[in-house]
């Protein structure tokens, strides 16, 4: 079991495809939802999870419509009263957590663990930070482990060019039901609530789209130069991002793999620690614009073994737009003339960001585009 694991549940989801299919006609209960006016009448009491929900119903349906309709294929070719039907049972999904299957992890225990060890992750260094072991279900860990994709798999994203070397996956449809499961328990309402109590953050709120994150994945010879994170959403301009969260799913790891998370000082002076990316590890940190990290050096496992997380991001939506910086990509001391080209390729990816923004393009746009320019395969 692991550190916030709960025994199998054997609920059922409030609503199944169908019954969203033969009540969406029902326009009494569809303004119902919609507005989120009398809302009691809708969730029976004996359901358990949801009592947040009854009092933003409005709000979730809105704002889970607004987010999911942009991958969702059902939603995109839907009429609205079907969207807003079928964006509250991805709502209710959320709070449910999982219906035949085992929870993935015990949000209660969960909220403890923020409650215990908020000061503690403020008062980190060299930026607020925890690690988690035992972070899952391990029994769910491993299942998602064992269905993670191949890169060879459709859908990957390449990031191939001198800063990285990596492999991303955000398309939800393409990622195994077990990861999909992980992810709604992990961008759920009271799971983020409670990361914004360990954070210090308030109004936190999850990115359905997965944009940049998603699944990563690293094979021998990978790595990801020293960096800060973009700072605002690509395609939400008051989007601020404030938090990642990263789950590692590697079974079994030998420290001679490398491929640790380093930590870097705000000055880029140092390393201030390095961080084993061991199954069922969650490392959370804030990101701000001197929240420098990575993995700079090359992934040793042998081949056909990869380096796997689920990453996750997450943002508060600001009144006025916040200061836009793409992945502000750093060189270490001692870099020498790799400085020069990693400030180039750095300063190619801002520009290309903003088009990207401007655009609206993905980042599989974006990743074809730089391999062309750097000439890499």
């Amino acid at each position: 079991m692991g550190m916030f694991a709960r025994k199998k549940s054997n609920r059922i989801a409030l609503f199944s495809i169908q019954e969203i299919d033969k009540t969406w006609l029902n326009t009494k209960v569809l303004k119902t939802i919609c507005t989120g006016t009398d809302a009691k009448a809708f969730i029976p009491s004996w359901q358990p999870g949801l009592q947040d929900t009854r009092k933003s119903l409005g709000w979730r349906c809105w704002n889970a419509r607004r987010m999911f309709t942009r991958n969702d294929k059902l939603c995109r070719s839907a009429p609205l009263g079907l969207q807003c039907w079928h964006s509250c049972y991805l709502a209710f999904q959320s709070d449910n957590m999982s219906t035949t299957t085992e929870r993935v992890l015990d949000l209660n225990m969960w909220h403890a663990y923020c409650l215990a060890h908020s000061e503690r992750y403020k008062a980190n260094k060299p930026y607020p930070h925890a690690v988690v072991d035992d972070f899952l279900d391990r029994e769910s860990a491993r299942v998602c482990m064992e269905a993670f994709p191949k890169v060879e798999d459709a859908g990957w994203i390449h990031y191939l060019h001198l800063n990285e070397k990596k492999h991303g996956l955000n398309k939800m449809d393409l990622i195994p039901e077990p990861i999909r499961d992980a992810i709604a328990v992990l961008n759920s309402p009271q799971f983020v609530q409670s990361l914004g109590i360990l954070t210090g953050i308030d109004g936190l709120i999850p990115d359905p789209s997965l944009e940049g994150g998603g699944l990563h994945q690293t094979q021998t010879g990978g790595y990801l130069n020293i960096h800060a994170d973009f700072t605002v959403h690509p395609h939400h301009r008051n989007w601020r991002r404030r938090v990642n969260v990263l789950v590692y799913l590697n079974d079994p790891w030998d420290e001679s793999y490398g491929g640790q998370l380093e930590l870097w000082e705000r000055d880029m002076s140092a390393c201030a620690g390095r961080i084993s990316p061991v199954f069922n590890r969650c490392v959370i940190f804030n990101t701000d614009e001197d929240s420098y990290h990575g993995l700079p050096e090359p992934l040793k496992c042998p081949a056909g073994m990869t380096r796997k997380s689920i990453a996750l991001y997450y943002f508060t939506e600001e009144r006025s737009a916040p200061l836009k910086r793409a992945t502000n990509y750093r060189a270490r001391p001692g870099d020498g003339f790799k400085s020069v080209l990693i400030w180039l390729e750095t300063s190619a990816i801002a520009l290309y960001n903003h088009i990207k923004g401007w655009l609206g393009i993905s980042d599989d746009a974006v990743s074809s585009l730089l391999n062309k320019i750097f000439k890499r395969k």
